[in-house]
């Protein structure tokens, strides 16, 4: 499988149901996720699981259009705030 359709494949996964149940699952089994949130790339760990995405600049774009998938998938669920931020 190429990077482009392992990518395609991961974007498919990014669903309400899947990120409030990944949220939800995260928060309970850390500390530092129920008092300060989860963090994206654990999530896009938790999502990618093990993908090829490519590297250098391919799985830089790759990482930026999971992103986009997140956050716009976050403003569908009530639940959920993403707040980008710089680190």
């Amino acid at each position: 499988m190429s990077a482009t359709e392992d990518l395609e494949r991961v974007l498919e996964r990014v669903t309400p149901t899947w990120l409030l149940e990944t949220v939800r699952e995260m928060a309970a089994s850390s500390r530092v996720a129920r008092e300060s949130g989860v963090s994206l790339p654990d999530l896009i760990a938790a999502l990618v699981q093990g993908a090829d995405l490519g590297g250098g600049a391919t799985l830089w774009r790759a990482q930026l259009r999971i992103k986009d998938a997140i956050a716009e998938t976050a403003a569908m669920v009530p639940e959920l705030c993403f707040i980008e931020a710089d680190s």
